[in-house]
């Protein structure tokens, strides 16, 4: 949602829950909402005006949006225009790289997904976090009628 994110870990039977400030104090920076929609999404983020294209070999694009408050940059693989990496940099001590693999197709539509992230977050305040996410049957565009709960036997999660 746009004021707070939800995650389940299933195997450890643990969850996370950060309100949008909380998230903020955890690594430091004030998240935009679009561009944690577009990693969730495997999109990269662009401007809505103005994004830097360059063509670095025959098979590699690389995106750089204009952000106000950090530099991003997005490699894409022509073949397929697929999303293959994010590197945001915050500043001078907050760096934050995504790697994307094992696209797919969606069920019942021709969109490619991405079904493995990893997400590393460096930053000289904190220790580093690494974080792996693998998708289980997603669904986009999808309206949902339900309220999302923990179930009792799921513990919080540290970080």
């Amino acid at each position: 949602t746009p004021d707070s994110i939800f995650g389940l870990e299933r195997i450890q039977k643990t969850y996370f829950k950060f309100s949008k400030s909380e998230m903020t104090e955890l690594i430091g920076y004030d998240i935009d909402y679009k561009l944690l929609e577009d990693f969730v999404l495997g999109n990269p983020y662009l401007d809505e005006q103005e994004n830097k294209l360059l063509i670095t070999k025959l098979d590699t694009l690389r995106i750089k949006p204009k952000f106000s408050n950090a530099e991003i940059e997005h490699l894409v693989l022509m073949q397929g225009l697929r999303l293959a990496h994010t590197r945001i940099l915050m500043d001078p001590d907050i760096e934050v790289n995504m790697s994307f693999d094992e696209y797919q197709e969606l069920p019942e539509s021709s969109q490619k997904f991405s079904y493995f992230r990893t997400v590393e977050l460096d930053s000289e305040r904190e220790y580093p976090l690494y974080l792996s996410i693998s998708f289980n049957n997603p669904e986009i565009d999808v309206e949902k009628s339900f309220k999302f709960s923990i179930p009792d036997s799921y513990t919080p999660r540290d970080f």
